[in-house]
């Protein structure tokens, strides 16, 4: 039998929605992020550790530790990656033995010996959008305690703040620029956009030598 992925969360949609809102997806977020997934590693023991995002039809990498691929790749095609169970539930999807689970059995992952163990924790965003998977991968049979369980999960909080902050500063500075185009366009009415590009640069180097 082929693996199966799992169904679509009902809010799909709007989850999608707000990863796009993010707008990193795809970018290189190694420097930034890659600290939860060591930290996640070196409290859990797994062997490999990624925390990723998930649009319609790809699962992409932010940071991870020992897998394959850097930060902004895409990690799989979400039909074939068993982190889109993840995405179904603001609890973490445990699975401390793959081959006897229904959900994770048939993966190629699994049936190659490579996924023995699966941990996957949702990346919930302020507004509770779930917008990928902080997963955890062991080549050996493995189970985390309730107190690894519970750290990882503020790790993952944490993540998702970040994640949120960065956005928001992003929303900001993208309204501040867009304001202030448009008073520079009602103060002279017929330049264009080069002009308001040398404008900007003019005042940043005045700006600069002033403090």
């Amino acid at each position: 039998m082929n693996f199966i992925p799992a169904p679509l969360p009902a809010n799909e949609s709007r989850r999608q929605e707000a990863v796009e809102r993010l707008q990193i997806k795809g970018t290189n977020q190694h420097d930034v992020m890659v600290v939860y997934s060591e930290m996640a590693q070196e409290l859990t023991g797994f062997a490999a550790v990624a925390a990723t995002l998930f649009d319609a039809d790809t699962q992409y990498s932010l940071a991870s530790c020992n897998f394959p691929g850097k930060s902004g790749d895409k990690l799989a095609d979400r039909a074939q990656s068993i982190c889109s169970y993840t995405l179904l539930s603001n609890k973490p999807t445990l699975i401390p033995d793959t081959t006897l689970d229904e959900r994770t059995k048939n993966h190629p992952a699994v049936t190659s010996g490579m996924c023995k163990s699966y941990a996957g924790f949702p990346i919930i965003n302020k507004d509770n959008y779930i917008l990928g998977s902080f997963c955890l991968v062991n080549n050996e049979k493995k189970e985390l305690s309730d107190q690894q369980i519970i750290l990882v999960q503020k790790l993952v909080a944490r993540l998702a703040h970040q994640l949120d902050t960065q956005s928001e500063q992003r929303e900001i500075t993208s309204n501040k620029i867009q304001d202030a185009i448009n008073e520079f366009s009602k103060s002279v009415p017929n330049a264009s956009l080069e002009d308001f590009k040398y404008f900007s640069a003019f005042f940043a180097i005045n700006l600069g030598s002033l403090s």
